[in-house]
Order: structure tokens, then C-alpha cells, then sequence
């Protein structure tokens, strides 16, 4: 349950206006409690709607699994993310400052080896959750074609609904 109250932090870091609010009123930080609290209500929903799906599965594939169980195995197939932001997002703040959060000029322009090797690892990070959804899909219902479609809807509907939530709401 930890986790997923961390995951959605990785999710607001994106946002271009979390580096003004750092050194703003106390009014606007309660702008950014309530974004994250929006970021994990629909996170939260996101998995637990796929925890349903996958117990839906694995009753089809004569397999027997709790909705507790399945909301675990997501979460934990997400600990990529969690990674992400508290390992890569300080070097990436160390290496582009306020030009991170800003596409004039974009880090692609000014520093391009560093914003391309950051980019391969997120890049690696995101490979690896649909990695381990895909695993724990495997083991519950021991079919490759239902776990690789599940672990790309998972993963896409996932990152995209919450990019665009972080779009919204900046």
C-alpha cells in the first residue's frame, strides 16, 4: 500500500509548475496536495480496475487469485517508476536545472548526449515494469498472449491517462 502512495509522485515531477511551486506560498502547495491527492485516485482506480480485470483472467484460466493479490502484483510491477524518481530525477535535475522542466530550450538542444543517455534510462525503466507485469501476468494465468496485451495495456493506458491528467492540471 506504500507504494502506492509513492508511485504518483514520479507523475507530479513531470509537471513544468512543480519547480515554481518549491520556493512559493504556502497557498499554491496546497494546489500541489491536491494534485497529488488527484494523481492517486486515479492511479489507484487505474490498478485497481486492471486487479479486477486480471482476477476476471485467471477465473477463465481455471487459476485462483484474491483482487488483493493482483492489486499487489501491479504495484510492485511499478517499482520502476519509483526508481526513476528517486534515483534519475536528482541527476537529471543536477544536469539541466529549470531547463528541465522547460521546452525553450528543451535539454534535447544545449545538452544532447546527457538528455538522450537520461532518456535511455527511463526508457530502460519503463521496459523493466512491463517486464515484470508481463512475468506476473505469466505466472497467474500461463498464457504469453493474454500477459504480453495485458502488460501493454497496463502499461500504456497507465502512462498516457496520467500524462494527460498532468497536462490538465498544470
Amino acid at each position: 500500500m506504500l507504494l502506492n502512495l509513492v508511485i504518483p509522485v514520479k507523475l507530479l515531477i513531470f509537471k513544468k509548475w512543480f519547480g515554481v511551486y518549491l520556493f512559493d506560498s504556502s497557498a499554491q502547495s496546497v494546489v500541489l496536495i491536491i494534485d497529488y491527492l488527484i494523481h492517486l485516485t486515479i492511479y489507484s482506480s487505474i490498478v485497481y480496475i486492471f486487479s479486477s480485470i486480471l482476477r476476471f483472467l485467471t477465473q477463465r484460466s481455471n487459476n485462483e487469485a484474491r483482487l488483493k493479490d493482483n492489486y499487489s502484483i501491479l504495484i510492485y510491477a511499478s517499482i520502476p517508476y519509483l526508481v526513476g524518481a528517486v534515483i534519475l530525477f536528482p541527476f537529471e535535475l543536477i544536469l539541466f536545472g529549470n531547463f528541465l522542466f522547460s521546452a525553450n530550450p528543451s535539454p534535447f538542444v544545449f545538452k544532447e548526449v546527457q538528455a538522450y543517455l537520461m532518456l535511455m534510462f527511463e526508457s530502460i525503466l519503463i521496459i523493466w515494469s512491463f517486464l515484470l507485469t508481463f512475468f506476473a501476468v505469466k505466472v497467474q494465468t500461463n498464457k504469453n498472449i493474454v500477459s504480453f496485451i495485458f502488460s501493454l495495456s497496463f502499461n500504456g493506458i497507465n502512462f498516457l491517462l496520467l500524462k494527460v491528467i498532468s497536462y490538465f492540471l498544470s
